[in-house]
């Protein structure tokens, strides 16, 4: 039945005819918002203007905005701050989160700009009421879907929603969730530079890992995030007629899905054999990253760890000694390769068990994580003594062991240039020999540590 000019309601069973005042969703955005129409004259009774097969742009008041755009823009974030940033480690993965976070925010204000008016262009409308005419155009009805040809999604009525109040509460956590999607888009970015600049190395998967992974995702952290996401899916489900009332009883499993994804892939694969690409998410669970650098505590070596440099030598009476009396008697002397110079490697490679010795980075290898991208085993050390397993030794009184200097004192080493740090440990070096009265009394250590 065409449409009159003036003002006249049409019904149709089952179906709604569309006004702008109705209002629509799409797969790849955040933000329900009415669709606005080009005609001028043909309204409901109460002035509300229908929508015909023409009509592809939203409201000027706001858009869909575009989910994709932010993840796009998350990755160029993240990808950006790993590349220029010097660290490494977890404090990479960090920083791809938090760009990654900050890109997809970046991308919600621009997807917001061009989404609703500018993409209007690529959008086509599937089906229309073809025995309804407005103004010489097909009408569209709740049942009809329209596509977004840039990504492939799809616009669909959205019922539950009767106003703004209710459109920005659903696109605020939309919005919110895409974020923490970002920054974890950024994580991995941030883990797959690590491993490329070689702080990140890539284990074989074990039972063990991936029990690790899986209770690691349930963690405070992980049990957080899938709450924002269970959450959306309530919130999405809720808003497209798929939920009447937001009860435990109604929500519960659309919170699951959203929470718990394992548990939808599980049942879709399951149930119609459907396999996406976003299920490859679950492979993640099968990575085991071991980072070649050492701990953020400079030199903390583990005492009952198998290289060659931490079995308890005897000395030279056969009796083994406390604290600092590694030697026959109470006089302190230098171990046979104690300030011998070169890479942490090399060192190591050339130590045997029993020598009671152990390379000291200079300057330290947190420094080195921190500010360049030597890899910690190509770090210059100084071989020090260490008795091990046991306490005291040379190594342990540097200012860089463990926490032997305050946040204060750590924060400005951090902050000196490479010849600074290194001038502190040498300075450092010479302050221990001095005390145990062994500086200057070799000619083999003399020249190692200059005046």
């Amino acid at each position: 039945m065409p449409a009159q000019n003036g003002k006249k309601t049409y019904k149709l069973m089952g179906n709604k005819i569309i006004t702008e005042k109705d209002f629509w969703m799409c797969t790849g955005g955040n933000v329900p918002a009415p669709l606005q129409s080009v005609q001028q004259s043909t309204k409901t009774k109460d002035g509300k203007k229908y929508i015909t097969i023409v009509d592809t742009a939203t409201s000027s008041y706001i858009d869909f905005g575009c989910n994709k755009l932010m993840l796009i823009m998350a990755i160029i974030a993240a990808v950006i701050a790993v590349a220029v940033v010097a660290t490494g480690g977890a404090a990479l993965i960090a920083v791809g989160a938090l760009a990654g976070a900050a890109g997809a925010a970046a991308g919600a204000v621009l997807g917001g700009l061009i989404c609703g008016q500018v993409a209007k262009l690529a959008r086509v409308w599937l089906g229309s009421k073809n025995d309804m005419i407005v103004k010489g155009k097909p009408a569209i009805t709740s049942g009809h879907e329209m596509k977004c040809m840039l990504f492939g999604d799809k616009i669909s009525h959205a019922p539950n929603i009767k106003n703004w109040w209710q459109a920005i509460a659903v696109g605020s956590i939309n919005t919110g969730a895409k974020i923490v999607e970002g920054a974890l888009f950024g994580m991995m970015v941030g883990m797959g530079a690590g491993v490329l600049k070689g702080l990140i190395q890539l284990g074989a998967p074990t039972l063990t890992s991936v029990g690790v992974n899986i209770v690691g995702s349930f963690g405070t952290l992980g049990s957080s995030i899938r709450a924002v996401f269970g959450i959306q899916n309530v919130t999405n489900n809720w808003a497209m007629g798929k939920i009447e009332n937001l009860t435990l009883a109604e929500s519960k499993d659309a919170f699951i899905e959203g929470a718990i994804p394992e548990y939808e892939i599980s049942k879709r694969i399951a149930t119609t054999g459907e396999i996406r690409p976003s299920d490859a998410m679950l492979l993640l669970y099968l990575l085991k990253f071991k980072n070649p650098n050492k701990p953020v505590k400079e030199e903390l070596i583990n005492e009952k760890s198998t290289q060659k440099t931490t079995n308890l030598a005897k000395p030279e009476g056969g009796k083994a000694k406390g604290n600092f009396e590694a030697f026959e008697g109470d006089t302190k002397k230098l171990l046979e390769t104690e300030g011998n110079v070169g890479t942490y490697k090399e060192l190591i490679k050339k130590g045997k068990i029993g020598d009671n010795i152990t390379p000291h980075h200079m300057p330290s290898a947190e420094y080195l994580n921190r500010n360049t991208k030597i890899k910690y085993n190509d770090g210059i050390s100084m071989n020090m003594e260490q008795p091990s397993p046991g306490t005291g030794g040379r190594h342990r009184k540097t200012s860089t062991f463990n926490n032997n200097m305050t946040a204060a004192e750590k924060k400005v080493y951090f902050e000196k240039n490479p010849r600074e740090a290194l001038a502190h440990d040498i300075k450092d070096a010479k302050r221990i020999y001095k005390e145990d009265g062994l500086y200057g009394k070799t000619g083999q250590f003399d020249h190692l540590i200059p005046d």
